[in-house]
């Protein structure tokens, strides 16, 4: 998944909630429509979302405001929702990249592999922190 289709996938979302009265009412007459399961995931990784992110989400996406709108009513500027929103698709990135890896390990989880997270990576992360002797 890329950020440009993060964009995508969360105009489609505002679109779904802006008239979700008349897909709810189709998926009793008509098949449900794929977005009712990608706004699913999208509410999954909302579950651990920070809470300006988690408000903001809700404020642009399900109210359908713009980000002129929701720095007017939280009283900071457009800039900072701008940034907020980026934060936000990024966000957005990180936890579809995550379900795809728990899918693909539970896929493989039969086969004894390691987790996600090596030994490796962490090694790395300490000598950024640690200065040379302290390792």
């Amino acid at each position: 998944m890329t950020m440009k289709q993060i964009q995508i996938d969360l105009q489609e979302i505002r679109y779904y909630y802006a008239r979700k009265d008349m897909f709810d009412k189709a998926c009793d007459s008509v098949v449900k429509n794929t977005i009712v399961e990608k706004v699913g995931k999208y509410n999954e990784v909302m579950h651990d979302a920070p809470p300006r992110l988690y408000a903001l989400y809700v404020a642009l996406y399900t109210e359908n405001n713009t980000q002129i709108v929701v720095a007017d009513d939280w009283g900071v500027s457009e800039g900072h929702i701008k940034n907020l929103n980026r934060k936000l698709r990024c966000l957005c990135l990180r936890g579809h990249s995550q379900r795809r890896r728990r899918a693909t390990y539970k896929q493989y989880s039969g086969c004894n592999l390691p987790p996600i997270s090596t030994a490796r990576s962490k090694n790395a992360a300490v000598s950024l922190i640690l200065p040379r002797t302290e390792r």
